[in-house]
């Protein structure tokens, strides 16, 4: 934003022409609060753009801080999730595993009790 202030030239030599060393001096005061206030535009212009450029810089700082937390919870949901599969999958084995051992058992049960039963048969046949 471009602050300007003019005299029209009518009003400046008017004030010149009128030759007392007030309006001189007044001018000249003019001036002087004007560069102080021009100066104190381009400090506050300058203090604004730091600033501005500083809000910038944490923005993007916590952008790339946020995409850093979301790519690791993404690296720790897709672990977590393998070691899910895998230990379903070692239950799953082992659920089958001792499907086999009790089926494996009840069939030698099985036997040992048909041979019990022949055994008991054979010896009543013989008392």
């Amino acid at each position: 934003m471009t602050v300007s202030l003019s005299l029209n030239s009518k009003q400046f030599m008017g004030n010149l022409k009128m030759g007392s060393g007030t309006n001189i001096d007044e001018l000249h005061l003019t001036q002087i609060e004007n560069r102080q206030l021009k100066e104190t535009i381009n400090t506050l212009r300058q203090a604004l753009e730091k600033s501005e450029i500083g809000q910038k810089e944490n923005i993007q700082k916590a952008l790339a801080d946020a995409g850093n937390e979301i790519e690791q919870l993404k690296a720790t949901i897709i672990t977590l999730r393998e070691t899910l599969e895998s230990n379903k999958a070692k239950f799953e084995d082992k659920i089958q595993e001792l499907g086999r051992s009790t089926l494996n058992e009840i069939n030698q049960l099985r036997e040992t009790i048909v041979n019990l039963r022949q055994q008991l048969e054979n010896h009543d046949a013989k008392h």
